[in-house]
């Protein structure tokens, strides 16, 4: 099952950069203009939806390519966005952040993962400070590392 309501993936360029923040506060400003919402969260977390929950006043869902085959993912992501409203999914740590697997590290169940599996638009949220690369070339070589529909970069 594959959703065709409108969908957004906002992820991080790791940890710490600011995608629970930035994923509550748009979802509160969707929400006080009317836009019917859903609320997702990539990977197994529990902590980052309780603070979708608490802008929204609604479950945040769990989609975990770890667990769960892509295919039940899509489905849980059609079944719970609205079709004339939004799904909006938080990332989890790097967007390319995976399970390790016996080669060393890989993007299975990642943000980039997800995005590609569910052919959802990603955001990539950079916090620049204390880096010695410009976030300009950050954000270009995130969008070169694997072909992924990532859509900007703020």
């Amino acid at each position: 099952m594959q959703s065709n309501a409108p969908r957004l993936l906002l992820a991080g360029t790791g940890s710490g950069c600011g995608k629970t923040t930035v994923t509550s506060a748009l979802l509160r400003a969707f929400q006080r203009r009317g836009v019917p919402l859903a609320a997702f969260k990539c990977g197994p977390d529990y902590i980052d939806p309780m603070f979708h929950t608490a802008a929204l006043g609604v479950p945040s869902r769990n989609l975990d390519l770890f667990f769960a085959e892509a295919a039940a993912v899509r489905g849980q992501l059609a079944r719970h966005t609205p079709p004339d409203g939004l799904g909006v999914i938080e990332g989890v740590m790097g967007f390319y952040d995976g399970v390790l697997d016996g080669s060393g590290a890989t993007d299975r169940a990642s943000a980039a993962h997800l995005a590609r599996a569910t052919d959802t638009p990603a955001v990539l949220i950079v916090r620049p400070g204390g880096s010695r690369f410009p976030w300009p070339r950050c954000c270009g070589a995130f969008g070169t590392l694997r072909p992924t529909p990532c859509a900007a970069c703020c």
